[in-house]
């Protein structure tokens, strides 16, 4: 029971990576997705894919941190299809710097976007979520959400230890309400973030692979798949935990 036909789901920082893939594979099994990423061409390159194979999607253009973009996101997804089922805090950043390297301006960014952005757009959506009888929140955290990564990565790491700790707290608040909110923590992933890390020789790719069961780094395509699976009525059953998809990473 994993098929989402009639339902319409919110993915930040659908422009690429995880969020692109995780709009693609809702799409695929039938959802109508509202794409949202600070990026409004990236944001439309992800909607004209989702196009393309037949389904449904709006870009819309959106920084999770501003409150006012935020409700016009979700206005403009209940005008275009006039209810909401699934959110997908998916937006976010990252520094490759240590603490001492990272400024106050940098910190603030970080969790505007990867904390209150979330807090933002849960909020927002919320009212059109209890108007139907439910819904479901999916948090993006992170096995950063559950193990330091290297040192290198202090607000990052606090960020995503934030989520998860907010996404509990929202799984009791809203679960009476028939709101279902939960965590994908995904290990390492092929997206723009870790190819500029690798790029930039932050960290290589066989050093990333070195922390993992699996020896390889994993594709957009396959935490999309999880992430469409766990807003679909075939995972009902998770609810305030982290998923996490890591290869291994966290066990070793």
């Amino acid at each position: 029971m994993s098929d989402l036909s009639g339902k319409v789901a919110i993915v930040t920082g659908g422009g690429g990576g995880i969020g692109a893939a995780s709009a693609s594979a809702m799409a695929s099994r039938g959802a109508a997705v509202v794409v949202a990423d600070v990026n409004l061409a990236a944001a439309e390159r992800s909607a004209d894919v989702i196009r393309a194979n037949g389904g449904e999607a709006l870009a819309v253009a959106a920084d999770v941190s501003q409150r006012t973009q935020v409700e016009a996101l979700v206005d403009a997804a209940l005008e275009r299809f006039g209810r909401l089922d699934i959110l997908f805090n998916n937006a976010g950043i990252q520094y490759d710097k240590s603490m001492e390297d990272t400024s106050e301006e940098e910190w603030d960014r970080l969790f505007a976007i990867n904390v209150k952005g979330m807090f933002l757009c849960s909020k927002a959506v919320i009212p059109a979520l209890e108007r139907q009888g439910g819904g479901v929140i999916l948090n993006c955290a992170s096995v950063a959400s559950f193990r330091p990564l290297m040192g290198m990565n202090t607000a990052y790491v606090a960020s995503k230890g934030a989520v998860m700790a907010m996404t509990r707290d929202m799984a009791v608040a809203l679960a009476p309400r028939n709101i279902r909110v939960l965590a994908l923590c995904p290990g390492p992933t092929r997206t723009p973030i870790t190819a500029d890390s690798i790029a930039r020789g932050v960290i290589t790719e066989e050093e990333v692979r070195a922390l993992q069961l699996t020896d390889r780094i994993a594709e957009p395509a396959e935490i999309g798949e999880i992430a469409a699976y766990l807003v679909s009525p075939a995972a009902r059953y998770f609810v305030g935990t982290g998923v996490v998809a890591d290869g291994g990473m966290c066990i070793t």
